[in-house]
């Protein structure tokens, strides 16, 4: 790669798929700075600051679990994995399918055009801190707790967009087994990609990602992830409902309303976890959960790789804290710690004032 200018990078099993995306991506106005198999990825490669974003293409996973677990570790760049090339280069399929790919990386901060990339050099490449595995990798959990599970009494929200799923990744990934508290994970993306999400994203965590049903009780270390096309909401004995209802807005789920449905379900006992994302989904109900007394902890902007989320909230002056994902994670520790201490006192309190009584 002589050339300086950054752009898109290419790791597809078949000749024809490489062939296809390549001249995709140039009709669109991308510039291609690598176009290779999978044995032709040396970690030079997946390191290159001119590359601003991989789109990987594998026919056979169970080929190049090697390759997968190292796309993963990419630094600064997005990850568009299982692209689902369709066939008919004239078909209604193909021309959505090129749409949408177009619209995914034109999302990303500083999109890598032919334009806007000519005379950037390549030393700009670490303006995005962080791996953004946009559309993540299958994987299986590789830890468990060794907790009996217990009904939470405290919920927070992780809220998230464009550039989520690492940051949620790294922050669970920081979390110890046995942490007194569950999560209701809203992040922004389509319904396809919701299963391949929901498999990666508690990979080298403790906690454990549960789907939404209909009665269902969260636990202490579970993370619920929030359904794409219906709302949620809880009952008074913290069931999951889920409802014959569409969220509202542009983007789904919406995370102002998943904030509503926590903060009602434990309304004295949730909090609300902001990261990487576009738009400006959760800064209303941040300023309620403000009022409230409630936390809300965003992501470090200059961590992020879409800070407009989390600067939304800063400016609205609603979030408490701010920090990498692994800072908040450590945070959350001390927090969580903390008031389980209280709950712990004031339940003595109570007993002795009960003894006192008899």
């Amino acid at each position: 790669m002589t050339d300086k200018r950054r752009g898109i990078g290419i790791i597809a099993d078949r000749t024809l798929v490489r062939q296809r995306l390549r001249e995709t991506l140039e009709q669109q106005g991308f510039y291609v700075v690598a176009n290779t198999p999978p044995k032709g990825c040396s970690d030079k490669l997946l390191a290159s600051p001119l590359v601003r974003a991989w789109i990987v293409d594998l026919e056979k996973e169970e080929d190049h679990g090697e390759l997968l677990d190292r796309l993963v570790e990419v630094p600064s760049v997005p990850v568009f994995f299982d692209m689902g090339l369709p066939g008919g280069l004239q078909s209604v399929e193909y021309a959505h399918w090129v749409r949408r790919l177009t619209r995914k990386l034109r999302e990303f901060r500083e999109p890598a055009t032919l334009d806007s990339d000519a005379n950037r050099s390549a030393e700009t490449s670490n303006s995005h801190k962080g791996n953004v595995v946009t559309w993540p990798i299958r994987s299986t959990q590789e830890k468990e707790s060794e907790y009996p599970k217990v009904p939470a009494e405290r919920v927070w929200v992780l809220g998230a967009s464009l550039g989520g799923p690492h940051s949620v990744k790294e922050f669970l990934d920081h979390l110890p087994d046995g942490l007194p508290v569950a999560f209701v994970y809203a992040q922004h993306i389509d319904q396809e990609f919701a299963s391949i999400l929901a498999s990666t994203v508690a990979r080298h965590s403790y906690c454990e990602v549960v789907e939404a049903k209909s009665g269902q009780v969260l636990h202490n270390g579970e993370v619920l992830f929030t359904p794409i096309e219906k709302k949620i909401e809880f009952d008074s004995r913290h069931r999951v409902q889920i409802l014959d209802e569409s969220w509202s807005g542009v983007y789904c789920p919406n995370i102002d309303e998943v904030m509503l449905a926590v903060r009602q379900g434990w309304p004295g006992t949730c909090g609300a976890l902001i990261f990487s994302g576009m738009g400006k989904d959760g800064s209303f109900e941040a300023r309620v959960f403000k009022q409230h007394n409630l936390p809300v902890w965003v992501q470090t902007p200059e961590d992020c790789a879409s800070s407009v989320m989390p600067e939304a909230i800063i400016e609205a002056e609603s979030a408490t804290c701010q920090g990498t994902p692994r800072e908040l994670a450590a945070k959350l520790v001390e927090y969580i710690t903390a008031e389980a201490a209280k709950d712990k006192a004031r339940s003595s309190q109570t007993l002795i004032r009960s003894d006192s009584n008899v």
